[in-house]
């Protein structure tokens, strides 16, 4: 028998990861049964690996976020020379409820939608990166109407009173906070 959203408790992570790949993969690693989404606002986006190219003996590079054979990674590309803001990893667990990246709704680097799906519903999510003048705060309050239902809604941006790169030297110090 299939299970409903409501049926299924998702838990879900929300991190500032500060750009840390480590932190990433020693987050997907360490709560990889702990977890069932984990939203991150400022992920990392560094080169992932090299893919065969008919015009480049070297390759193309792949740039992206870490990835893990037991997590989907769901993020909008971001235009040439920028990085995204946001991005939600899904656990292989919830292949059933289809999750999907909702940019129909709002297309912008500093929110992520998410929906789950059953029982002909729709679940939504929100992951939000909050900069320095409150662009995504700004953006939701100019299109609250017109959005559905969320039954959650969460992240952060970076803090000024935050270290810089505070969680690059130990991310199982970063894991704890």
């Amino acid at each position: 028998m299939s299970q409903t959203v409501q049926d299924l408790p998702v838990r879900i992570l929300s991190f500032n990861c500060a750009k840390s790949s480590l932190s990433i993969e020693t987050i997907l690693e360490h709560f990889v049964l702990a977890y069932d989404i984990v939203f991150i606002q400022e992920p990392p986006w560094r080169f992932v690996r090299s893919t065969p190219s008919t015009s480049r003996k070297s390759g193309n590079d792949v740039i992206g976020a870490p990835l893990h054979p037991s997590w989907l990674p769901m993020v909008c590309n971001p235009e040439p020379d920028t990085r995204p803001r946001v991005m939600a990893y899904v656990s292989n667990r919830l292949k059933e409820f289809r999750p999907s990246m909702r940019r129909n709704l709002i297309d912008h680097r500093d929110v992520l939608i998410l929906s789950l799906f059953a029982n002909r519903q729709s679940y939504n999510l929100m992951n939000v990166y909050s900069d320095e003048t409150q662009t995504a705060a700004l953006l939701l309050a100019e299109e609250a109407a017109s959005l559905p239902p969320f039954i959650y809604m969460g992240g952060m941006g970076r803090r000024p009173s935050w270290p810089s790169r505070s969680c690059h030297s130990t991310p199982q110090h970063c894991v704890g906070t």
